[in-house]
């Protein structure tokens, strides 16, 4: 995670990967991936989100975890 605490590209990867490219949100579990209409493409819905504070100065950080540690992978929310 750089310094910022932004999620590099490979941790989004990792995971996204680890979620099986299903929503991390227990009461979701909606897929994140799928094809794009560009034939070498494809698409993810998903985002890299935080369940530990990313730096020092967050209430709920955790220096003792890697950034795949504290992150998981749910769907954007949809207005109801």
């Amino acid at each position: 995670m750089g310094t910022d605490g932004k999620f590099s590209s490979e941790t989004v990867q990792t995971l996204s990967k680890r979620a099986a490219l299903l929503c991390s949100n227990p009461d979701c579990g909606a897929l994140t991936a799928g094809p794009s209409v560009e034939v070498e493409a494809s698409l993810n819905i998903g985002e890299a989100a935080h369940i530990h504070g990313r730096t020092g100065v967050s209430a709920r950080y955790k220096p003792d975890l890697s950034a795949a540690e504290v992150g998981l992978h749910p769907v954007p929310r949809t207005p109801s």
